[in-house]
């Protein structure tokens, strides 16, 4: 699985995907027990619908879910991440659901990845990160996907 390299030089996926009419696919990255993480990035202009939404910082562990579907029959793969080689990502697959049923016990922790998964792929054009972990802007107490001390609005009302 290919990875992008930030800035800084950490490895990072993207979370992307939504849905048309009748089918829809996205990817979500999960952490090693399956909690959201926090993006580097957020993509707020452009084309948005059902493309590349957060970036986020993967390590050796984390979880990568990919969804689709064609009318709600969903298509599911989990992988976890075994390691990161430049700009590979060596991966094994967790499990998978497929024909109405899961190839092996779906791991407790990840329950609510694969939900949002499924949300994400069935959301006619989205346009935003659905699993980004958040942080209380220290201004107003509105949850922020990025790790900033004050949100847009505080920020422009103390310029």
């Amino acid at each position: 699985m290919e990875v992008i390299t930030t800035k800084s030089g950490r490895p990072a996926l993207w979370e992307e995907g939504g849905s048309a009419s009748n089918t829809g696919s996205a990817v979500i990255v999960a952490g090693p027990q399956g909690e959201r993480l926090p993006p580097v990035y957020i993509r707020r202009k452009g084309s948005l619908s059902n493309d590349r939404h957060a970036l986020i910082p993967v390590v050796k562990g984390c979880h990568v879910i990919k969804a689709s579907h064609h009318r709600e029959d969903f298509n599911i793969a989990v992988d976890r991440i075994v390691a990161v080689d430049g700009t590979e990502a060596v991966t094994e697959r967790v499990t998978e659901f497929r024909d109405g049923e899961w190839s092996s016990p779906l791991p407790e922790n990840l329950t609510v990845a694969i939900g949002v998964a499924k949300q994400k792929a069935t959301t006619y054009h989205c346009r935003s990160p659905l699993f980004v972990a958040t942080h209380p802007c220290k201004g107003c107490g509105v949850e922020t996907a990025v790790n900033y001390d004050y949100c847009r609005l505080c920020q422009s009302i103390k310029a």
